[in-house]
C-alpha cells in the first residue's frame, strides 16, 4: 500500500513540476497586428510647415484653424478632404466655445441644466442654418505614408490644410448666430424658461464679445 501512495505521490509531483515548468517558458506571441510599422515616404512640399501643430490660431486680424485627412490613395482627393474639413471646423469652433461658456454658467447656480440645454439646442441650430462666407485656403502640406502590417503592405495620402477667415468676420457669424437664437426664444412659450434662457443668451454674447 506505501509502495502504491509513493509511486502516487510521484506522479502528481512530476506533473506539478512539468506544468511549472512549461508555464514558466511559454513564449509572449506578438501577433502581427501589433506591429504596424508607419513610413513616411514623401512631403509635398517638403518642408514641414509650423501650422500642422496646431488646430487653430489668430494671427493678423485672422482666425485659422487646421483641416486633416488620411487614408486616401489620391493626392488630389486627400486635400480636397481635408479642405472640406477645415471649412467645419469655424463652425465646431464656436459650438464648442458656446458649450464650454454655458458649461461654466451652469456650474454658476444661476442657470438650470434644462435652460442651459435648450439655449445649446437652440444656438447650435442657428448656427447649422448660417453660410460662413469668407473662408480662404491658405496652405496645404501631404505626406505619403506607407503602412505595413505584417505581410500586408499600403500607401495612402495624410493632408492637412490651413484654413482663414477675417476675424471681423468670424465675430459677425458669431453675432448672427445669437441674433437667430435669441429670435427663436422670443417664441417660445413657456415664459419662466422663455426668461431665463434670454438671460442666459445675453450672459454668454457678452462673453463672446469681449473675448
Amino acid at each position: 500500500m506505501k509502495k502504491i501512495l509513493s509511486l502516487l505521490f510521484s506522479f502528481v509531483l512530476l506533473g506539478l513540476v512539468g506544468c511549472a515548468s512549461t508555464a514558466s517558458q511559454k513564449p509572449t506571441v506578438i501577433t502581427e497586428s501589433q506591429q504596424i510599422k508607419k513610413t513616411i515616404i514623401e512631403k509635398v512640399p517638403n518642408i514641414n510647415p509650423d501650422w500642422i501643430a496646431k488646430t487653430s490660431f489668430i494671427k493678423d486680424g485672422k482666425r485659422f484653424v487646421v483641416g486633416f485627412a488620411e487614408g486616401f490613395t489620391n493626392l488630389q482627393a486627400s486635400r480636397t478632404a481635408a479642405g472640406t474639413f477645415a471649412k467645419t471646423r469655424f463652425a465646431q469652433q464656436i459650438k464648442d466655445t458656446f458649450t464650454a461658456e454655458t458649461a461654466s454658467a451652469i456650474e454658476s447656480g444661476l442657470y438650470s441644466d434644462d435652460t442651459g440645454g435648450y439655449v445649446r439646442e437652440v444656438f447650435y441650430s442657428s448656427i447649422d442654418k448660417l453660410q460662413v462666407d469668407g473662408i480662404m485656403l491658405e496652405e496645404n502640406y501631404s505626406e505619403q505614408i506607407q503602412e505595413q502590417d505584417g505581410s500586408s503592405n499600403k500607401i495612402y495620402w495624410r493632408s492637412y490644410c490651413l484654413a482663414s477667415i477675417p476675424e471681423a468676420k468670424y465675430k459677425e457669424v458669431v453675432a448672427r448666430a445669437f441674433d437667430e437664437t435669441e429670435n427663436q426664444i422670443k417664441k417660445e412659450k413657456q415664459a419662466k424658461q422663455n426668461e431665463s434662457a434670454k438671460q442666459l443668451v445675453e450672459k454668454l454674447k457678452e462673453k463672446f464679445d469681449n473675448d
